[in-house]
């Protein structure tokens, strides 16, 4: 990505984005210029959630994509999707692994 980075930590890189198929907020982790993973939240999710707020949603996003990361490095890039029963207090709730869901559409 040409752009600068909106997070950087430990050789890794976050960028927000703007998905055109996905109601939500989005961070892209890349590592070595390859998306690691995708981690969004659902528009539902933040308005359900009296902690995620607009301004703090993608720093949240970019922690969870680090831990995800920390757990393990995965073979292809992943995409994570948190939905409404995924959080309760600002944490999520479910193992990562069921989080996961397909690429369904371009994502950027």
């Amino acid at each position: 990505m040409a752009q600068e980075p909106d997070f950087s930590q430990e050789g890794l890189k976050g960028y927000r984005v703007r998905p055109l198929h996905f109601a939500g907020e989005s961070v892209e982790v890349y590592q070595e210029d390859e998306m690691a993973v995708l981690v969004q939240v659902t528009t539902s999710a933040m308005a359900a959630e009296a902690t995620l707020k607009e301004e703090n949603v993608p720093e949240w996003l970019w922690g969870i994509g680090m831990d995800y990361l920390k757990q393990g490095q995965p073979e292809e890039r992943k995409r994570l999707v948190i939905t409404v029963q995924d959080v309760t207090d600002g944490e999520v709730n479910k193992a990562y692994d069921n989080l996961l869901r397909d690429f369904e559409a371009p994502f950027s």
